[in-house]
């Protein structure tokens, strides 16, 4: 699994942006280390819900980006 969590936002753009990351890849390693968590983690209780369009999502993001060539923002591929 990639080892997304230590990473900044401006990281994780800076590797959309170079191409070594897509954004659904992202969301994809982030919703598996929650239900990880979940399973086998500490009880934190901090992720009260999953959106069931979070792949959907970033997926579209990646599409608008390859289409264009350009990040929709600062935050691209992290907020809706």
């Amino acid at each position: 699994m990639l080892e997304l969590q230590e990473l900044t936002i401006d990281s994780l753009v800076d590797l959309v942006r170079l191409g070594e990351l897509t954004s659904l890849v992202a969301t994809d390693t982030y919703l598996a280390r929650i239900r990880h968590l979940e399973r086998r983690g500490p009880t934190l209780n901090s992720i009260i819900t999953v959106s069931a369009t979070d792949l959907a999502e970033a997926e579209a993001v990646d599409g608008a980006q390859q289409a264009t060539g350009l990040l929709s923002g600062p935050l691209h591929g992290w907020l809706r």
